[in-house]
């Protein structure tokens, strides 16, 4: 860590790590990511102790890996949060007829959606909106964590071409 006097310094050099760690997620994510890689820059580089036997590199390396990850994932469950909030379709109208038609037309398309989906999306969606994490979903339903994210990768295809349809 004495290779920088501080921590702007830290930053200018490590630029090109964080841009590249970016870099393997989705671009519309990467400028939201860069900045959380920031903020683990500065966590690892003020919470860093030598004597853990790790080099400091390697150890900045891991810490912003792991906080644009965390907020890859975040960012991934807003994303599906998102796609899966009912009063986007339902309108916000002063008529309390023109409103029951939307909450129907929304119920309607729930209804129609959820027969889409397999037991498994469907037991991993209940569970997702109750706001688990992955490892909390796949430990409920027995499945690994990979199961799980490709279970909601799959449901967040089948919202975007139902919703088209």
């Amino acid at each position: 860590m004495e290779e920088f006097s501080d921590f702007e310094e830290l930053l200018t050099k490590s630029m090109p790590m964080l841009r590249t760690i970016a870099s393997s997620f989705p671009e519309r994510h990467r400028e939201d990511l860069i900045q959380e890689g920031i903020l683990g820059l500065h966590s690892a580089y003020s919470s860093f102790d030598p004597s853990i036997g790790v080099p400091f590199k390697t150890y900045i390396r891991i810490c912003v890996k792991n906080s644009m990850l965390t907020a890859y994932k975040k960012l991934r469950k807003d994303d599906l949060s998102e796609t899966f909030d009912e009063t986007a379709f339902v309108d916000n109208t002063s008529s309390l007829e023109d409103g029951v038609i939307s909450r129907n037309d929304a119920e309607t398309f729930f209804s129609g959606f959820k027969k889409s989906l397999s037991l498994l999306e469907r037991n991993v969606l209940s569970e997702y909106l109750k706001d688990k994490s992955y490892d909390e979903i796949a430990e409920t339903l027995k499945i690994s964590v990979k199961a799980v994210d490709n279970a909601l990768m799959r449901i967040k295809k089948k919202v975007r071409n139902f919703i088209r349809k």
